[in-house]
């Protein structure tokens, strides 16, 4: 359900579709995508328990990777994510049953630097976790 969050949260930000238009993809990029593009993966996923029994309430790591042709793309890319979703709260427009109590961005060292793939592609990976409850 998370992922399914941050997709839509991603799609409805109007800068977002600006730079990357729909190219925002679930676990991996289709072949020969245009670029800039987005992939969103999940790391982990777990449970919170409570003292007795398990709770409603969930957490997740995540990753959203950007891919781009260069530096710049890639950076202004990730600065248009990190502004939606760091330190999101709230339900999500378009998805019931989930209310988020923070996105926290774990990587927040400034000194990003995208790296040079093959065929001169960029990559940047963007850490997250989330904390949420399903109602």
């Amino acid at each position: 359900m998370i992922r399914e969050a941050v997709y839509k949260l991603l799609t409805a930000d109007a800068t977002l579709a600006g730079l990357v238009g729909t190219r925002i993809y679930p676990e991996a990029i289709p072949a020969r995508t245009q670029r800039p593009a987005i992939v969103i993966d999940t790391l982990t996923l777990r449970r919170i328990q409570g003292t007795r029994a398990a709770t409603a309430w969930r957490t997740a790591r995540f990753e959203v990777g950007i891919v781009a042709d260069s530096v710049v793309a890639c950076n202004t890319v990730a600065q248009a994510v990190l502004a939606v979703l760091g330190r999101y709260q709230g339900t999500v427009p378009g998805l019931s049953g989930i209310t988020i109590d923070d996105i926290v961005d774990t990587d927040s060292s400034s000194e990003r630097v995208p790296r040079l793939g093959d065929g001169g592609v960029y990559a940047l990976p963007l850490e997250f976790e989330a904390f949420w409850k399903e109602t």
